[in-house]
């Protein structure tokens, strides 16, 4: 064997060593800078991979973000595991394979509007799956009341999945099912070609009423009980001047209409809203 050969083979020896011996505490000085930066405090109860191919595994892993302005959740994750392309770093990028979340359970509470959500350094990750989920959501935002509702994933996968354009590619580059509150939801799309990205297609069956006013207002807001089917479908095109056709199926039944205790019967709103209320009580059974 030469002297070439054995100094490249001992340095392979060192490098799995220093990966056994250092790996976590790497991984931990990492997270730390996260907190440091994001006020997301992460902790793990085991790690394993390769800090030198970016291959990392964490599991028992909690997720915490406290007394921040916008939002705050706890969150456990039975395993995280993440894929990060190596090379895209060298480029001052932040690039992952894949990245897959088993089992999370947890709270997540929204406290205040978020004008424009903008990471402090934008990501992409070629391949995000969920899979697993079951989550409180409560929202303070939307009045003196909060709304608060389960959300139960059993998968959800996006391809791609970047924070510059994270609503876009929920919308339309994902597949998924799961129930929030009573009511079931599907997510599916067509296989993408060079003309067009496919199509996707929202099926949303049962989902309480109240959760749809509090965000769309107006009739909505009159709502105090019902269920709706939703399904939507759209379809972006490609080209200088990109457009998203969509196509919309909305059916509410059992729809239950009232003032609200806040607007005077006697006022001009109070007046202008129980014709609607009338109306919306006279065809509770489908609209």
């Amino acid at each position: 064997m030469t002297a070439g050969r054995k100094y490249r083979r001992l340095s392979r020896h060192r490098l799995l060593l220093a990966n056994f011996l250092f790996f976590e505490a790497f991984t931990r000085l990492a997270l730390s800078r996260l907190e440091s930066r994001s006020g997301i405090l992460v902790k793990f109860k085991a790690a394993e991979g390769n800090q030198f191919s970016g291959k990392i595994r964490l599991k028992v892993v909690t997720l915490n973000r406290d007394h921040h302005p916008k939002s705050q959740f706890n969150f456990q994750v039975h395993e995280l595991a993440i894929d990060m392309d190596m090379s895209a770093l060298f480029l001052f990028q932040t690039v992952l394979e894949e990245a897959k979340i088993t089992g999370l359970r947890g709270t997540f509470k929204r406290v205040s509007h978020i004008t424009r959500f903008k990471p402090r350094k934008s990501f992409v990750v070629k391949s995000l799956k969920i899979v697993d989920m079951n989550i409180q959501v409560t929202d303070t935002t939307r009045g003196p009341m909060p709304i608060t509702a389960n959300l139960i994933m059993q998968q959800l996968e996006s391809h791609p999945f970047r924070s510059k354009l994270s609503i876009y590619d929920i919308l339309f580059r994902s597949r998924g099912n799961g129930i929030l509150e009573q009511g079931s939801f599907t997510i599916s799309r067509s296989d993408s070609t060079e003309d067009s990205p496919g199509e996707s297609r929202w099926y949303i069956e049962e989902i309480p009423l109240k959760l749809l006013g509090a965000y769309m207002g107006g009739p909505f807001a009159l709502i105090s009980d019902g269920s709706m089917e939703l399904e939507i479908k759209s379809r972006p095109t490609i080209g200088k001047n990109p457009l998203i056709h969509m196509a919309w199926d909305l059916t509410i039944r059992n729809v239950q209409a009232k003032v609200p205790e806040n607007y005077s019967a006697d006022g001009i709103i109070g007046k202008m809203a129980q014709p609607v209320v009338n109306y919306i009580n006279e065809h509770s059974r489908e609209l």
